[in-house]
């Protein structure tokens, strides 16, 4: 039971991680695709 509500824990950091990650590298893109129209 305590393994399960750890890897419940872990899989939803990983999924927060991933968003968190995928909105940063979203940005980057976007403020690099923003430059290149200027």
């Amino acid at each position: 039971m305590f393994l399960k509500l750890t890897f419940e824990k872990r899989r939803e950091a990983l999924r927060i991680i991933d968003l968190s990650y995928f909105g940063l590298y979203r940005s980057i893109l976007g403020n690099f695709c923003v430059k290149e129209r200027k």
